[in-house]
């Protein structure tokens, strides 16, 4: 089921007809989330979160997760309705991720005295 105003529905369905989006990855809360798209192509839709009207690819994730292929796939995996931002934002905030500041990447820092990357 496609929730939202009725504007937002006619584009999703007009975005479903066109190939663009995939129906059977509509959550019955009105989340798109692609797995296939996410894997396959960075520049594929693959997670609108509750139909916000932002459109998410592999590309964004990649870019929020500082090119890190692992830091991304985590995110996309753990997130069900909120913005990829927030939830990054979230994991900063309760110690889950940090970012290094010798190499500028994100690790999990959770019970890590420094960061594993570059053993600062």
């Amino acid at each position: 089921m496609i929730k939202g105003s009725q504007s937002d529905r006619r584009i999703f369905h007009d975005a479903i007809a066109l190939g663009q989006l995939q129906k059977k990855c509509f959550s019955k809360r009105g989340i798109y989330k692609n797995p296939e798209a996410f894997y396959c192509s960075l520049s594929g839709v693959c997670y609108i979160p509750e139909l916000a009207g932002r459109r998410y690819t592999g590309a964004n994730f990649l870019e929020l997760s500082l090119g890190q292929k692992e830091i991304a796939e985590e995110m996309f995996l753990s997130i069900d309705g909120q913005d990829p931002e927030s939830w990054l934002d979230e994991q900063f905030r309760i110690g889950e991720l940090a970012i290094c500041p010798v190499c500028n990447r994100i690790y999990q820092s959770y019970m890590a005295p420094g960061c594993p990357l570059c053993w600062k």
